[in-house]
């Protein structure tokens, strides 16, 4: 998609009908290699050098802004900011632009400034020449063993070309501008997505603890089994005291071979097996409640990573919230008390809020598809209720409908339906902004619908 040499011809004189005479300012660095400047419009002029493919291109950018201690950075918006585009030119039959602008010095006099763009793969790189074309600064200054030089003062040469084209092509530079903005796209939620993985490597951290921990509790539990009957042993020794030879520090009991304390007297080597007896029950009690404790968090676990997992950068942002604590800000998790519960009739998902938080978070985080449909008692506070579906039956919406007013603690009443896309985040939890929705009124649940809703859980 990125312009080739025999189309640069035709790039260079697009991109300079498009600029020519347009004053730029704003400066905004995203990277150490990618600034833009402001068009006066909502569009910006990006130069982006650090890429695999350099590339100059205009469009709506909505890339990040940084703060920067470079100099190159703070000589462009002091001397190059709220300068007019005069002339681009192509260099030396290259991937390289030549772009004239003139501003106005601390008295106001004219003074033109070139921008050298070389737009060569793997290779991007800005050169700041003055009027008389002597390098000022670069963004990728030469060393010692460069071919070039490419210091303050000397004057600028460009690189040795190698290739020699006869036919040059027409470029469409809309398309390709179209192209960098969804690359641009596709960065920024790299970015955000790197953002939050650090947070996500904990989760994963926190579900392999809760599997070896599981682990070591169904060990113990096994091994406490052993001792179980221990106390029958114990038993043995009471009723069979004039049998058992102490002195020889074990007996048989059913033809298997049970160990003696020979420093204890065999009242206190039966009461030790009453012990373990003890002590073993309360192990398999303790441990079966532990089990299950953390069975159903490893379960909670593997479902969150599970949704998290399908959720893109925006939605993520959503998720991980934002919390002042003590002056510093600390990101947390969503809460497991505000997960919507969910239903199933067939294939068809039913999932549905049971707090404002809950509404919110299901409205706004959980729905993954715009065209799913959407329910809410009209006129009366109550759940948030998704249909996960974007075309449901007359019977599952009927169905929604129940489930709707039975999460909002109502027998009958009017229902808002509409799609998912017809909604807007309000001024506050779990309040919505509607566009176009329809209603049905439900004069009485069925029995079906009770069913139902009694069947819910609460999950992902």
């Amino acid at each position: 998609m990125y312009p080739r040499l025999n189309e640069f011809d035709s790039f260079t004189s697009k991109l300079k009908e498009r600029l020519i005479g347009k004053k730029i300012n704003h400066l905004r660095l995203s990277s150490n290699g990618t600034f833009s400047y402001s068009l006066n419009n909502k569009n910006r002029l990006v130069i982006s050098l650090d890429k695999q493919n350099p590339c100059i291109y205009i469009g709506n950018s909505a890339l990040p802004y940084l703060e920067s201690t470079s100099s190159l950075f703070f000589y462009m918006r002091k001397n190059i900011s709220e300068g007019i585009i005069k002339n681009i030119n192509r260099i030396n039959d290259d991937r390289i632009l030549e772009i004239e602008i003139e501003n106005l010095n601390a008295i106001y006099q004219k003074i033109t400034f070139f921008l050298v763009l070389e737009l060569l793969p793997n290779k991007g790189n800005l050169i700041i020449l003055d009027s008389n074309k002597k390098i000022i600064m670069a963004l990728n200054p030469s060393t010692l063993d460069s071919s070039r030089i490419l210091t303050h003062g000397a004057t600028y040469c460009p690189p040795l070309l190698n290739i020699q084209l006869n036919e040059t092509n027409d470029f469409d530079i809309d398309s390709f501008f179209s192209f960098c903005l969804e690359e641009e796209e596709k960065e920024e939620e790299k970015l955000l997505l790197k953002q939050y993985a650090p947070k996500i490597k904990e989760l994963k951290n926190k579900k392999r603890g809760l599997e070896r921990k599981i682990n070591a509790i169904e060990i113990d539990i096994a091994k406490a089994k052993e001792h179980i009957n221990d106390g029958e042993i114990g038993n043995y020794i009471f009723v069979n005291l004039d049998n058992i030879h102490l002195e020889e520090g074990f007996f048989s009991y059913y033809g298997k071979k049970i160990e003696l304390d020979k420093k204890k007297s065999l009242t206190k080597n039966a009461q030790k097996f009453f012990l373990q007896q003890k002590k073993a029950k309360s192990t398999i009690e303790n441990g079966k409640e532990n089990l299950d404790k953390a069975i159903k968090e490893l379960n909670e676990l593997d479902a969150l990573l599970s949704f998290l997992s399908s959720l893109n950068a925006e939605r993520l942002s959503l998720f991980f919230k934002e919390e002042k604590k003590e002056g510093s800000k600390e990101e947390k998790i969503v809460s497991f008390s505000i997960y919507p519960y969910l239903v199933k009739e067939g294939n068809t998902k039913f999932a549905f809020g049971h707090s404002d938080k809950s509404n919110d978070f299901l409205t706004f985080i959980y729905c993954n598809n715009k065209e799913y449909t959407w329910m809410h008692v009209k006129n009366n506070h109550g759940a948030h209720l998704l249909i996960e579906k974007a075309n449901p039956s007359k019977e599952e919406l009927q169905l929604g409908c129940e489930l709707t007013l039975l999460a909002s603690k109502l027998d009958f009443g009017e229902v808002i339906v509409c799609k998912r896309k017809e909604i807007k985040k309000g001024n506050k939890i779990g309040e919505v902004k509607l566009g176009h929705y329809e209603s049905f009124y439900i004069r009485r649940i069925s029995k079906k619908g009770k069913e139902l809703f009694l069947s819910k859980k609460k999950g992902l």
